[in-house]
């Protein structure tokens, strides 16, 4: 057996410490979740993102922070909630962003919570249900989110704006393990692009566009989050078969 050189040795030592400090993120989500169910708050705030995409439907990958939709009127409430737990402030345009250490966790364990204050088109069609967030470690907490194809229809909205390799690796996986929650998802974009005045579109050309410009970086870039990281070329065939192309005022197609 050869011994380590320092670099593999650091770059050992790094996984291993990002992996206990995801583990305990992950715990920690779950006694914030709970804590907010015994709280006014809780039927105000709807449970959304990553954390709530994985946490509750998926279970396969780690993500960094708690993101919740709430009323306008209701955000500062929400903030000074948080705020009064011990959290600290920042504020920035269109969402109010909480950052936490907890060195009772762990003193490494950072955790976002994203409280977004703004009316959204999926406000008037979509209905919260509830369901249950399970930590990587069991622990479990009641949350209210949505369903997964309108996480998903999300997602989808994200793919097309932006360059993440993990949007695009949610909205695959998403769709890989539930593919019949692919129809539901395309009418939620449908009926989503109807609600906007500005019109709008979902063209599966714009996202793939996107996806093609992460496959140099797509292994790096999901690696600290997923035990196993797909293949692109897998992932790129498969979106291109399941996104949706759709303008305002055209039914979606596929």
């Amino acid at each position: 057996m050869h011994p380590l050189t320092p670099k593999s040795a650091y770059d050992i030592g790094t996984s291993i410490l990002t992996r206990i400090a995801q583990r305990e993120r992950d715990s920690l989500k779950a006694a914030v979740l709970r804590a907010l169910h015994d709280t006014p708050l809780y039927g105000s705030l709807v449970f959304r993102g990553a954390s709530a995409l994985h946490g509750v439907y998926l279970h396969e990958r780690y993500s960094e922070d708690l993101d919740f939709f709430a009323a306008p009127e209701l955000a500062a409430d929400a903030c000074a909630a948080f705020c009064q737990a011990g959290l600290s402030l920042e504020a920035r345009p269109g969402a109010v962003p909480v950052y936490a250490r907890r060195g009772t966790v762990h003193e490494r364990v950072e955790l976002g919570v994203d409280v977004i204050a703004a009316h959204h088109p999926e406000e008037s069609f979509l209905i919260p249900q509830e369901a249950v967030f399970r930590a990587v470690t069991g622990e479990t907490a009641p949350v209210r989110t949505y369903s997964l194809p309108a996480l998903l229809a999300r997602k989808l909205r994200y793919v097309m704006r932006r360059r993440y390799a993990v949007d695009f690796y949610d909205l695959w996986i998403g769709l890989e393990k539930h593919p019949e929650g692919a129809g539901e998802m395309r009418e939620i974009v449908r009926r989503r692009e109807s609600a906007l005045t500005c019109g709008g579109c979902y063209r599966a050309e714009a996202a793939l566009m996107n996806l093609d410009s992460l496959e140099t970086t797509w292994q790096a870039e999901l690696d600290a989050l997923m035990p196993r990281v797909p293949a692109f070329a897998r992932v790129r065939r498969d979106l291109a078969h399941w996104l949706p192309s759709y303008e305002a005022g055209e039914e979606l197609t596929r």
